[in-house]
């Protein structure tokens, strides 16, 4: 994130969304973009030549979870005979070969009823790449393989990273991480016998993929007679933080090649895969083009700061764009008189403020209708979405906090609820959008790349799983900051 006030450079400006203008307009904004169509590539990975596995400043710590690693119940009888190939299967092998076993019967009840064909499973084999190996298919070096997972069309194999990438993956995000990884790598077998071709754009193929692997959370959670890994709010949303370290390089844009995506379009694929199942998943270039959010570096400077400002200018400068949005959007959203901008005042853990009606966002984040006033704790949370994730992570949090003023003044502050915080998060994505499309000449941010990712990070971090919750699952609040991103204040009333 910058300053708008630094100046424009060439180019920074992305091209406001078809029919927006200044002020008001910014709320019914929907996003076009264009996608450029690539080359199929031999090896189908999980991260593309940017990626960046491993690269973890985007992705949240969710402290409140305390144990990541709620384990599978129990090894299936068909994962048993499963055979890997590598010198040792790793520590997760046998969580692994569960994954295998649980993607390849979903596919075998859903393929044909998708496809109308015959299913194969992978005939190739399944490769655990350790540095012990010294070769693997489709490979010159067995380092090919570091800190990745690949399919390879032509040898009809999955190989991963057992030394590297799985255990990270199951320490960080549990093992339905890891299966997130097989579910991903099966869906590119599944389309090489669904007929993809060369011509196949590489990131039509990788959100489809991320489509196919929600497809497939969507079947383990919904039960049944072969449940291996567990689906709750909880572990979902550890899964889909691993999305924030499988994302693209921040700077890269879709016409770069083996290019994947942000996290914040992964997501979206993800998601997609699991509301609407595999039907859901039959994406085109042309259909893509406006679900898909460019965000390039613009000037050296942007880039020389990763494009984050110091935390004091972001907090500053965050609510002065936010004071400027709502009261510019304000008459089109159904506001009367002019918009009362929120007292934002921060307070340590141990003085938090007294207010009997406060709607809360987070232990951290709360707005006092009465007051008007909108209280962020300083001590923690402030410097650890700052510093840890990223400037955006910090003014995604305000910026749902500046919703509930906006709710209460418009008489649809109901008070705390799932509901109520979907809403806050969905207008705050309206607001993003606005400092994304740049159709504000008094705005005071514009976005730089990897701040979309940031926001999704936050809204996991700050999701709270304990019983009782107003917030609901990181997974929900992410889909509703993206509806009102990409649809506009009208998809926010529901």
């Amino acid at each position: 994130m910058s300053g708008a006030t630094q100046g424009q450079w060439p180019g920074a400006a992305a091209p406001p969304p078809s029919g927006s203008g200044k002020g008001p307009k910014v709320v019914i904004a929907l996003l076009v973009v264009a996608i450029v169509v690539t080359v199929l590539v031999g090896v189908v990975a999980l991260t593309g030549d940017g990626g960046s596995s491993g690269d973890d400043r985007a992705a949240p710590e969710l402290a409140r979870d305390g144990d990541r690693t709620v384990r599978p119940e129990s090894t299936p009888t068909a994962a048993q005979s499963i055979k890997v190939h590598g010198a040792s299967e790793g520590p997760d092998g046998n969580d692994m070969r569960a994954a295998i076993a649980d993607v390849d019967a979903f596919w075998k009840r859903e393929f044909p009823a998708t496809f109308q064909r015959k299913y194969q499973t992978v005939k190739g084999g399944f490769y655990a790449v350790t540095s012990a190996d010294r070769r693997v298919p489709c490979t010159e070096s067995t380092s090919d393989v570091e800190g990745n997972a690949f399919y390879c069309p032509s040898e009809d194999i999955v190989a991963w990273d057992a030394d590297g990438l799985i255990p990270h993956m199951v320490e960080s995000y549990g093992p339905l991480g890891l299966g997130l990884v097989i579910a991903h790598e099966w869906g590119h077998a599944v389309q090489a016998r669904a007929g993809a071709t060369d011509n196949t754009p590489v990131l039509v193929l990788e959100q489809q993929a991320d489509c196919y692997a929600g497809a497939w959370v969507a079947d383990v959670r919904s039960g049944g007679d072969r449940r291996f890994f567990v689906v709750n709010n909880r572990t979902l949303d550890l899964a889909l933080a691993g999305f924030l370290e499988l994302r693209d390089t921040p700077g890269m844009t879709r016409a770069d090649a083996g290019a994947h995506g942000t996290a914040f379009d992964r997501m979206r694929a993800f998601q997609e895969g699991i509301d609407g199942g595999p039907s859901a998943c039959g994406y085109t270039a042309d259909e893509l083009s406006s679900r898909l959010v460019d965000l390039p570096f613009t000037d050296q400077a942007d880039y020389d700061s990763g494009g984050n400002l110091p935390l004091q200018d972001s907090f500053d400068l965050t609510i002065a764009d936010l004071d400027d949005f709502w009261t510019q959007a304000w008459s089109s959203v159904g506001g009367s008189g002019a918009f009362k901008s929120p007292k934002v005042t921060t307070f340590t853990k141990s003085k938090r403020p007294k207010c009997a009606s406060a709607v809360a966002l987070s232990d951290e984040v709360s707005y006092c209708p009465s007051d008007n006033v909108l209280a962020v704790q300083k001590d923690g949370l402030l410097t650890q979405l700052h510093n840890r994730i990223g400037d955006y992570a910090l003014s995604e949090v305000i910026g749902s906090g500046y919703s509930l003023a906006a709710m209460q003044q418009l008489g649809t502050l109901d008070g705390a609820s799932v509901g109520t915080t979907r809403r806050a998060d969905c207008l705050a994505g309206v607001w993003s959008a606005s400092v994304f499309s740049q159709n504000r000449e008094s705005a005071q941010l514009r976005l730089s790349p990897g701040d979309l990712d940031e926001a999704v990070s936050a809204l996991l971090t700050t999701a709270d799983h304990r019983k009782g919750s107003n917030t609901g699952s990181g997974a929900d609040r992410v889909a509703a900051y993206r509806e009102g991103f990409m649809n506009g204040a009208s998809a926010c009333t529901g």
